[in-house]
């Protein structure tokens, strides 16, 4: 499942990137590929942390459906079992790589591009929530895809998003291990 996971976000990447390509098009604008600067990258990893830790303070909290509950520990349980050092990479790197690159990155992007800030905001969030599959994960997500929004726009760079992207998938799996 882990080599699946970095092998087919590789390949994703290099096919989207030889589409760009292709097609002649500003892939670093488009995409946001700038350098973050230093303090406000810590601060999208951070602010990642404390989303993850938030939502799932409140997931605990919070009068939740069992199903739901039910629905979302099976997501969880099928991306974090197999060889640890395999699971790290999948889970705080490769899937928030390959989640933001499509993402805050290529539907944000074009879509600011050719459209306006608040689409390009809310209509990947939305997308984002749908594909993570079941009623809770589509929720936090949702809202967690607001907060990658934000550090990628304020940010002016994609590894702002991707890293709060990691510190999210990170704070969620250590509160879950707790």
């Amino acid at each position: 499942n882990g080599i699946m996971n970095i092998a087919s976000t590789v390949i994703f990447i290099g096919f989207v990137a030889l589409i760009f390509l292709i097609a002649g098009l500003d892939s670093k604008k488009i995409l946001g590929m700038k350098k973050p600067q230093k303090n406000f990258a810590w601060l999208s990893y951070l602010g990642g942390v404390f989303t993850g830790v938030t939502f799932s303070t409140l997931i605990t909290l919070l009068p939740v459906p069992d199903s739901w509950n039910e629905a979302n520990n099976e997501a969880v349980d099928a991306v974090t079992k197999g060889h640890p050092a395999l699971v790290i990479i999948s889970v705080f790197i490769t899937a928030p790589l390959m989640e933001e690159f499509v993402f805050r990155g290529c539907m944000m992007g074009f879509i600011k591009k050719y459209w306006n800030t608040a689409a390009a905001v809310i209509i990947p969030a939305v997308v984002f929530g749908i594909v993570h599959g079941n009623i809770l994960q589509g929720l936090y997500t949702f809202t967690a895809a607001l907060v990658f929004s934000y550090f990628r726009l304020r940010g002016k760079s994609f590894w702002c998003a991707f890293l709060a992207h990691c510190g999210f998938n990170m704070s969620n799996i250590l509160v879950g291990l707790m």
